[in-house]
């Protein structure tokens, strides 16, 4: 056989596997599907008591719900997963807390910008130049070279961005 199927070629153990099912009646080529035990506890009234349950108390953890319902953690994952389909759900909840913070973080730095720019504005000339020497503040995309820009700059923005002095690099 190892001339036939070199390297591929199976074990004398499971041949001797495969001969003995043939002689005790078992015709069928394919593998017996795996046993998993999870699927005798997904009952119908065990998935509808963790449903019950779920819905009375979001925050309840997988070892309270263990103890409640007398389910392995493994068998109410795989219901809270494949039956009741609460990983989608707890993914698109993530994704908009995600979201809705971001939003906020947003707003909160456009807000001290806004202070930042107000409380600039409201300097004369000689506190404002003594607040750009303490604090300078660069635009970040732009290079105060005047030889150096970046390529996109460079490219879409073909003067409009166009840094003659120093002092135009500050962002305001």
């Amino acid at each position: 056989m190892q001339d036939i199927f070199g390297d591929e070629c199976p074990s004398k153990a499971t041949i001797y596997r495969w001969i003995e099912r043939f002689d005790n009646g078992d015709e069928e080529v394919h593998d017996d599907p795996p046993f998993r035990s999870s699927d005798f506890l997904k009952t119908r009234s065990n998935i509808e008591s963790v449903q019950t349950i779920l819905d009375k108390d979001k925050r309840i953890t997988l070892r309270e719900l263990e103890e409640r319902v007398g389910i392995s953690k493994a068998t109410l994952h795989s219901i809270i997963t494949e039956d009741l389909e609460m990983l989608k759900y707890e993914a698109w909840k993530l994704r908009e807390l995600k979201r809705v913070k971001r939003c906020r973080e947003e707003v909160e730095r456009l807000d001290r910008e806004r202070e930042d720019i107000e409380r600039i504005h409201s300097m004369d000339d000689r506190e404002r130049k003594k607040e750009f020497e303490k604090n300078p503040r660069f635009i970040p995309n732009k290079q105060c070279d005047d030889k150096q820009y970046k390529f996109l700059q460079k490219y879409y923005h073909r003067g409009a961005f166009f840094l003659v002095n120093r002092i135009f690099c500050y962002s305001i």
